[in-house]
């Protein structure tokens, strides 16, 4: 992400900025004052009517006369450096703010009277590329309460300027408090720099987002002034062209194959409620596909259908029941998909097969284990360039084939309402970029045997060690089955790791590895150790 530095890139900006720099800077006496020495009064007044019809060098000469008999007057100053000024003679200007500056200083005057200069003076050490004194002069306005939210706006563009992005994020997220609506389009946009330089992309999309729906306010606004209306196009121009590398639809697809070994085939797709082991181990393989659309995340609503496939083969002869493959088509559904704050529809249909055999001829094939349709809001929060929030309730439905031959207490579809609430912690760090997830399960079956209730934890963290990346998780999960006859109970604890290391711009070398143990009251038939360890080859686009 580019951040506008040259002077050339920066000028519409400042220039659109000096109406604003007008309300509360230092203007012309339109009389005579009482410091004004009585024998120098007719020269004042003449130099000020001078002023006021745009005959700054005659002004001047007057001024220049008055300030030889009366070199500490502090309105022949102050009307001599808004002449400078309209005379555009920055470096003369300069010179007399500067005496203000040091003439109210020694003689101990407050330091709010002393900020207006310093503003001035600040402003003209900007224009001059003097960062140095340039903050030091607004610091001095912005703390003595003049012009305060144009001060930090200009402070955070020396501080982009010098490279110091966190002084600079402050000041503009000041600018963004203050009362000047003229700023905020602008601090928005530079504020999504600083972010895009600190390594936060997703805060400086959210802000590009900001500063061009704040400018395009001013720009529909009847009552804005000209130079106000224009900056805010020139402000919803620069996010345009920034954000327009992303304004499109792409498709995307992944590929995954790996040979591994599994010390214990469980005797569902999954850890889940209903979970059992076979006690038997095998070699096995897992095939992973994935391909979808979506379109632009610029666009108000977001759209991604995708579908994903897995299967699994065990080449012990003895575990074919632990074969599944299971497709799952889904549709995301997001507003407003790079803002701060965006809400979304999850909508999910997932199709499981198993090896199952023929029970007159032993014959081996897949058949439809169960189907589930699920539907579930959602809700994403970037709180802070930190942390951000996340949340889904959904409701899902389960239907089991072959449960016509099962008993009613021990029929297993149903429905379930989750809850899923994750924290992300976003600050990059080699070794620790945690999210944190708790969610919540509560399932309905036909039967008593499988009613449950799911309170589970999880810690997932993503490393980058040289050219590898990790990710690590710790999963909890406490299962009850209140209406069931042993009313029966599982802790279920897994620990997992995955690696993968690029061998090409689409290829990459993946590995995992994990270990689960399942606790339960009805140990006989539930609690369980297995591990299983896999390594194979991953293409994406």
């Amino acid at each position: 992400m580019k951040l506008i530095s040259s002077s050339k890139e920066r000028a519409p900006y400042l220039r659109s900025l000096l109406v604003i720099l007008t309300v509360g800077s230092i203007g012309p006496m339109s009389s005579a004052t009482a410091e004004i020495a009585n024998e120098l009064e007719p020269d004042y007044a003449e130099a000020v009517l001078e002023y006021n019809s745009q005959k700054y060098d005659n002004a001047l000469k007057l001024l220049s006369e008055i300030q030889k008999k009366a070199p500490k007057t502090v309105e022949v100053l102050e009307l001599k450096a808004i002449t400078f000024k309209a005379l555009k003679d920055e470096k003369g200007a300069a010179d007399v703010y500067r005496d203000l500056v040091q003439l109210k200083t020694k003689e101990g005057k407050d330091k709010k009277e002393i900020a207006p200069y310093a503003f001035e003076l600040g402003v003209i050490r900007y224009n001059e590329k003097n960062w140095k004194q340039a903050e030091q002069y607004l610091s001095y306005s912005a703390k003595n309460g003049f012009n305060v939210e144009v001060s930090r706006f200009y402070l955070g563009l020396i501080q982009s300027q010098t490279e110091n992005w966190n002084q600079a994020e402050s000041n503009f997220k000041d600018t963004l408090k203050g009362n000047v609506e003229e700023l905020k389009p602008p601090a928005h946009y530079y504020l999504a720099q600083v972010y895009f330089k600190l390594g936060y992309p997703a805060d400086g999309f959210g802000h590009l987002i900001d500063a061009k729906k704040t400018a395009q306010k001013f720009i529909d606004r009847e009552d804005v002034q000209p130079e106000s209306k224009k900056m805010a196009e020139q402000v919803r121009s620069a996010a345009d062209a920034t954000l327009a590398p992303f304004d499109k639809s792409q498709m995307f697809a992944s590929f995954t194959f790996m040979t591994g070994y599994d010390s214990n085939v469980l005797l569902v797709p999954s850890e889940t409620t209903t979970t059992s082991a076979s006690g038997k181990s095998t070699v096995k393989s897992l095939l992973s596909v994935g391909a979808g659309y979506a379109t632009s995340p610029l666009r108000t609503f977001q759209y991604v259908p995708s579908v994903r496939f897995n299967l699994n083969k065990n080449f012990n002869g003895s575990s074919y029941s632990g074969e599944f493959a299971d497709t799952t088509f889904s549709l995301y559904v997001t507003k407003d998909a790079l803002a701060p704050v965006s809400l979304g529809l999850k909508t999910e249909g997932t199709f499981v097969f198993q090896t199952q055999a023929d029970a007159a001829t032993g014959a081996k094939s897949y058949h439809l284990y169960d189907n589930t349709l699920l539907l579930s809001p959602y809700a994403k929060w970037d709180y802070s360039k930190s942390w951000t929030f996340s949340g889904e309730t959904g409701y899902r439905i389960t239907s089991y084939t072959g449960e016509d031959t099962v008993s009613e207490t021990l029929k297993r579809s149903g429905s379930t309402i989750l809850f899923k609430f994750s924290a992300q912690n976003k600050r990059t760090s080699t070794t620790f970029n945690p999210t944190y997830v708790a969610h919540i399960d509560l399932t309905s079956t036909k039967g008593t045997e499988y009613d449950s209730t799911i309170m589970g934890v999880q810690l997932v963290n993503s490393m980058k060690l040289g050219k590898v990346d990790f990710t690590q998780v710790l999963a909890i999960d406490k299962t009850s089955y209140g209406t069931s006859s042993t009313n029966r109970s599982d802790t279920l604890v897994m620990l997992a790791l995955q690696a993968s290391k690029k061998i090409g711009p689409r290829w990459a070398l993946v590995s995992s590895a994990d270990y689960s143990k399942n606790g339960s009251s009805d140990s006989a038939s539930y609690s369980y150790n297995k591990f299983s360890l896999n390594v194979g080859v991953g293409y994406s686009f």
